[in-house]
């Protein structure tokens, strides 16, 4: 009777191990599509593509900027982008400082900084932090919500 007690004990622990490996290999892919994801962000912010910028966003996405009201669904976004065609992103950057992975969602806090060269012909330069909350539909990897977070 120990024997079976310890085959099976051994066998449960042996499954545990695989699950968790499992879940922490597929916890280590989400990262790197995620990765992917907000380096497709940064490329078509370069580019100011408007277009494909809002097509990051889920259907049901909203952008969040201080000051303002957010701004809430994909088509919603998608004419706020078109109000800046006159903007030039001379220089952009993504940089997450962490991600966290739960399933079919993410959130990353990102540091960024741009350089832009606005419509009078000023070139200004920005920096600062965002919360971005994707969620996985159709392999993809969406934005959820995107908010500016304070200075520090």
């Amino acid at each position: 009777m120990r024997r079976s007690n310890l085959f099976l004990s051994i066998a449960i622990f042996v499954t545990a191990l695989h699950i968790s490996a499992c879940s922490a290999s597929k916890s280590a892919a989400d990262a790197v599509r995620l990765k992917g994801a907000l380096q497709r962000y940064q490329d078509l912010i370069l580019h100011m593509d408007n277009d494909g910028i809002a097509d990051l966003f889920a259907e049901q996405g909203e952008l969040d900027n201080p000051g303002e009201s957010p701004i809430q669904g994909r088509e919603s976004i998608r004419k706020f982008l078109k109000s800046f065609t006159e903007y030039k992103v001379v220089e952009e950057s993504l940089d997450a400082d962490s991600t966290a992975v739960a399933g079919a969602s993410a959130t990353q806090i990102v540091r960024y900084h741009q350089k832009v060269t606005v419509p009078s012909g000023k070139t200004v330069e920005v920096s600062g932090r965002m919360k971005i909350n994707w969620i996985e539909k159709g392999g993809r990897w969406l934005i959820l919500r995107e908010e500016s977070l304070p200075k520090n």
